[in-house]
């Protein structure tokens, strides 16, 4: 069983990085346990310089590597971080008399919501501490169709009934993201998706100063926030 856990998760961490987190645990097991197997095979005296060449060893052929990931640019733009702040410091608390930060909060609705692809809910709560409709964690796709919706009948529908107040929007969702809008939301089928943009909420939103119930309250060059009038 632990052999077809590391096997998993070295695969995962092989397609997609933010899967090396839970790759780490089995790959160390899996090196100690080697590095044991191995120690074997000398004498007690031995025994020490050699776990301690080995664990060195590993240490020096992992450097390249972790070198690697330290190079790795954050998805957090600016952008992104100014949009998020920008939350924070200029919309209503979501819940009453305190934060969603409190312990007591959990469990609770919270008195509005904040969409956007599911990509920036965790940038959302963490900087911009607000709850969003999606997250890496929890994604809504019912709600997510907004940003494809064809019509605003269609985008309205997809969000009645979750008080949505905020609508943060980014640029890569109208650009090299919104193909992966339309090949999540179909379930792997993108064909048509180039079609779908230039009506699609998102392009729409975007490449506006705000129409109708949207309002445009905040902009950087990448990122546009729209307050849903009611």
């Amino acid at each position: 069983m632990f052999v077809i856990w590391s096997v998993v998760m070295l695969v995962a961490a092989i397609g997609q990085r933010r899967w090396g987190y839970y790759a780490v645990v089995p790959v160390g097991l899996l090196t100690a346990y080697a590095i044991q197997q191995a120690a074997a095979w000398f004498t007690t005296t031995a025994r020490p310089a050699f776990v301690t060449a080995a664990c060195l060893l590993v240490v020096i052929a992992s450097m390249p590597y972790i070198a690697g990931v330290m190079r790795v640019l954050p998805d957090l733009d600016a952008d992104t971080r100014a949009a998020a702040e920008w939350l924070r410091d200029n919309t209503p608390a979501q819940f009453a008399n305190t934060t969603y930060l409190d312990r007591e909060q959990r469990g609770r609705t919270a008195d509005y919501a904040i969409l956007s692809w599911w990509d920036y809910g965790h940038f959302i709560v963490r900087i911009g501490q607000r709850v969003p409709v999606s997250s890496p964690t929890w994604q809504d796709e019912p709600a997510q169709w907004f940003f494809a919706a064809q019509n605003v009948e269609e985008a309205e529908g997809r969000i009645e009934g979750l008080n949505v107040r905020y609508i943060l929007i980014h640029r890569d969702m109208v650009t090299t993201k919104f193909y992966a809008v339309v090949h999540k939301l179909r379930h792997g089928i993108i064909e048509g998706w180039e079609e779908m943009l230039p009506n699609s909420m998102a392009y729409r939103l975007y490449h506006s100063r705000g129409w109708g119930p949207y309002r445009l309250v905040f902009e950087t060059e990448r990122v546009k926030v729209f307050e849903v009038i009611h």
